[in-house]
């Protein structure tokens, strides 16, 4: 993979649940709390992502975005209303945050991978599972200790 450039920013609050940084308190696991904080860290990200595209010349098109926890939550919610669509979506271990929104909202449909231990304990499997808003169906597959969820769009 010469041709591939691997960014990664970090987040900026130090938090007790996520070890160096979260990019936004989790002071709950409600869906609502979950897009709350997806959206008001969604404007950083936008930043970073269009500063790299800028310099170096590439469009959402050729733009994959993963994620781990929040990050996950932050993918799935940047990823679907960026100005173009997005190459894919992978992410592990949480959920797609704010599905409400998107019925109001202009948004694309990428290829998802959803990645997630069958054993969380945090975010349950069963969460993804929760991720359709009528819009999408999700199909997953378990293997030993892991989910794997494939979202088909409608």
């Amino acid at each position: 993979m010469q041709e591939t450039l691997f960014l990664s920013p970090h987040a900026p609050q130090r938090g007790p649940m996520h070890g160096p940084g979260e990019w936004w308190p989790l002071g709950g696991l409600s869906p609502a709390a979950l897009a709350t904080g997806a959206a008001s860290a969604a404007p950083a990200i936008d930043v970073f992502i269009d500063r790299k595209l800028y310099r170096y010349g590439l469009s959402e098109a050729d733009l994959a975005l993963t994620g781990f926890s929040q990050g996950t939550m932050l993918a799935l919610h940047v990823g679907l209303r960026r100005p173009g669509q997005v190459a894919a979506i992978v992410s592990y271990s949480d959920i797609l945050a704010g599905t409400a929104d998107l019925r109001s909202e202009t948004w694309y449909k990428p290829p998802i991978l959803l990645i997630h231990g069958s054993q969380d304990d945090v975010v349950p499997p069963a969460a993804e599972i929760a991720v359709g808003s009528g819009q999408m169906e999700v199909i997953a597959m378990a293997a030993e200790r892991l989910w794997f969820v494939v979202v088909k769009w409608a």
